[in-house]
């Protein structure tokens, strides 16, 4: 089996919605799921997710599902 790499995404279900109606009903999780299978489907073997550190909501979805937190440092620069 070939390994496809790594992937890296961004994530905040709620902003990206702009709907607190969809928090707690299990939508982000179906879509980690959804996002899970395809994955494994195409060899991917690694997965890092991005969210805000004060984001604890969306880390106890992401830790549930079996990913762990490791303080990786993102740095960001605009120019204007």
């Amino acid at each position: 089996m070939r390994s496809c790499g790594s992937l890296f995404m961004g994530s905040n279900f709620e902003r990206r919605t702009g709907k607190q109606a969809y928090r707690r009903k299990g939508a982000a999780t179906a879509l980690l799921n959804l996002l899970e299978k395809e994955l494994s489907r195409r060899s991917v073997v690694d997965v890092r997710i991005l969210t805000g550190s004060t984001n604890h909501s969306a880390q106890r979805t992401y830790e549930n599902k079996g990913y762990s937190i490791d303080n990786e440092a993102v740095l960001t620069k605009q120019f204007l």
